[in-house]
C-alpha cells in the first residue's frame, strides 16, 4: 500500500496549519493512510498496485480526502465559513477518482511491471512444410 500525503503536507493542500494544531499526529497520520486506501480502491480497478511514484495530482486528491476526514473526525464550524470549501474539493476529489477508474483522467503514476505476465499468451505452433 502506497501513502499517498503525509500529514506535513496537508498544510500545502488547502488546510490552515493551525487546524492540525489541536489534533494528535497519529490522528493526522491515520487520515493520510484512510485516503490513500479510499483512492486505492477506484485505482485497483485500472492500475496494478502499489504505486512507485506519483505526481502532485494524486497528492493534491488525497490531502483533500484527509483533512475531510480528520475534520468531520474534530468536528466542524459552519459560521467560519470555509467548510463549503472543504466539503467541495472532497467532492471533487472522489469524483477524479472515479474519472481515473472510467479511464476520462490520467493520473501521473508510475507502477512496478510485474515480474511475469499473470496469464499466458497465445501461442501459434506449426507443422514443417509439406512442399504442396
Amino acid at each position: 500500500m502506497s501513502q499517498y500525503v503525509n500529514p506535513n503536507e496537508l498544510a500545502l493542500y488547502g488546510l490552515n496549519p493551525e487546524a492540525l494544531n489541536s489534533i494528535a499526529m497519529t490522528l493526522q497520520t491515520a487520515a493520510c493512510i484512510a485516503a490513500s486506501e479510499s483512492m486505492d480502491a477506484y485505482f485497483r480497478g485500472r492500475y496494478p498496485l502499489p504505486f512507485t511514484a506519483w505526481g502532485v495530482d494524486v497528492r493534491m486528491r488525497a490531502a483533500h480526502i484527509a483533512i475531510w476526514l480528520l475534520l468531520a473526525d474534530r468536528g466542524r464550524n459552519p459560521e467560519a465559513g470555509y467548510d463549503d470549501q472543504i466539503n467541495l474539493r472532497y467532492e471533487q476529489a472522489i469524483k477524479w477518482c472515479e474519472q481515473v477508474q472510467r479511464q476520462a483522467v490520467h493520473p501521473n503514476v508510475t507502477f512496478a511491471a510485474p515480474a511475469s505476465p499473470a496469464f499466458n499468451l497465445p501461442a501459434v505452433l506449426t507443422s514443417p512444410k509439406r512442399g504442396w
